[in-house]
């Protein structure tokens, strides 16, 4: 499953990218567009790979089975940037220009809702991936639920972003 995601990924990237070529008057800003849209995938898998080595140690953690099992913390899956991402997607899609910062934001939201909706129905995988900070039980229900207003976002800044065109 891991060699494909980012083949997945990039076409889910690239299909998303190209509902916005009628709606993008000059053509390169709609390439803009689609180059901060692989920024922000870009960003999510080099942090996957490579940048968590440089400010995560490995985390032992059960196993379902009881056995321990190594994971890794990632800050672009945390519940904090999860929250912060919000705002600041608010702010750029609705307050700036700049189609490449646009593509970024909205590369960052889709990349992490492909992942939810990947991993909504291992709720263990889920908590250990999304909610590792937080103190609170994970139930299919809750995590449902975050996936589901988390994709409402996501719909509604890319809404916004073809409206504002």
């Amino acid at each position: 499953m891991q060699s494909n995601l980012p083949k997945n990924k990039i076409l889910a990237f690239l299909i998303y990218g190209l509902i916005f070529l009628p709606f993008t008057t000059p053509w390169y800003r709609f390439l803009f567009l689609l180059l901060g849209l692989m920024l922000g995938l870009v960003l999510l898998i080099i942090d996957e790979r490579v940048l968590h080595h440089k400010y995560n140690d490995q985390l032992v953690t059960d196993n379902e089975d009881g056995n321990s099992k190594k994971s890794v913390f990632l800050a672009t899956r945390s519940s904090l940037f999860l929250l912060v991402l919000a705002p600041l997607a608010i702010f750029v899609v609705t307050s700036t220009s700049s189609a490449i910062g646009i593509g970024f934001v909205l590369g960052l939201v889709l990349g992490l809702v492909h992942e939810m909706w990947l991993f909504r129905n291992l709720t263990k995988k889920f908590s250990n991936r999304f909610l590792s900070q937080l103190k609170v039980n994970s139930t299919a229900t809750l995590v449902t639920k975050i996936t589901l207003g988390y994709s409402l976002f996501f719909f509604l800044i890319s809404l916004w972003t073809l409206l504002k065109r």
